[in-house]
């Protein structure tokens, strides 16, 4: 795009920006609401004619800028990191969420998300930081280490990435107790169920389970009314009633069988 929306007036452009000789005829409301920095350069102006200088800063750069400003222009891989520079030296938050919203949808394979946390860290983008620490915490410890750039990030940083590991393996515990409880659940039940039926034929009448602790067995609702569980898991005597049941059979009939 050539250069030359802002070569000269236009609109009622009131202020000239000037860098590497090349002037940008803008609006100093519009770079006053942007960024606090602006705002300052603008009012501590000695004339209103006097042109702001941008020393050791690109043209390009600042033309880009202020197309973004004035929605000419979006953030892309080729001009984000001069922009994330230029936002974060004039305060312009605006260009600093634009440039996080960009960052947050790039895709971060394997560990390219060490080096976008990298630049998160240096510019301040909490979003892409908790994005990154999510990501990162998604891979070993010793696979993150492989990483030239895993020993430039903040100890800060790498707390929250082993911070989030630490949260996931609390959660892949208590995930696998709840389903080794329901499955060691169904084994008991069944082996009880098993007992109950291997006792039938030693009694004339039906076989009634009895536990001699079943007063303090936890409580079931039956027709309207609570009672006991015949048949309690958390029951020390339920279990092992269970248990040498099921060790008998074994004796018995050993599964592993030569």
């Amino acid at each position: 795009m050539a250069m030359c929306e802002f070569a000269k007036p236009w609109y009622r452009s009131d202020v000239i920006l000037r860098a590497e000789d090349r002037k940008f005829h803008v609006h100093k409301n519009t770079l006053g609401l942007w960024s606090p920095v602006f705002d300052s350069l603008i009012k501590a102006r000695k004339t209103a004619n006097e042109i702001i200088e941008l020393p050791k800063k690109k043209a390009k750069e600042i033309y880009e800028l202020l197309l973004v400003i004035y929605n000419l222009q979006t953030v892309n891989s080729q001009n984000i990191i001069s922009f994330l520079k230029l936002a974060k030296e004039f305060e312009i938050e605006k260009v600093l969420y634009l440039c996080s919203s960009f960052l947050l949808e790039i895709e971060k394979p394997d560990l390219k998300c060490i080096n976008f946390l990298l630049l998160a860290e240096r510019y301040g983008l909490e979003d892409v930081k908790q994005q990154c620490f999510e990501i990162a915490a998604s891979f070993s410890l010793s696979h993150l280490k492989t990483s030239e750039k895993f020993e430039e990030l903040s100890m800060e940083s790498k707390f929250h990435i082993t911070e989030i590991m630490l949260m996931q393996e609390q959660a892949f515990v208590e995930d696998l107790k709840k389903k080794s409880f329901k499955l060691l659940q169904t084994v008991y039940l069944t082996g009880h169920e098993k007992f109950v039926t291997d006792m039938q034929p030693t009694v004339r009448r039906p076989f009634v389970y009895s536990c001699r602790k079943r007063p303090a067995h936890s409580a079931l609702k039956e027709n309207g009314r609570v009672l006991p569980r015949v048949y309690d898991l958390e029951c020390s005597v339920c279990r092992a009633t269970t248990e040498n049941w099921a060790r008998r059979k074994e004796q018995h009939y050993p599964m592993n069988k030569e």
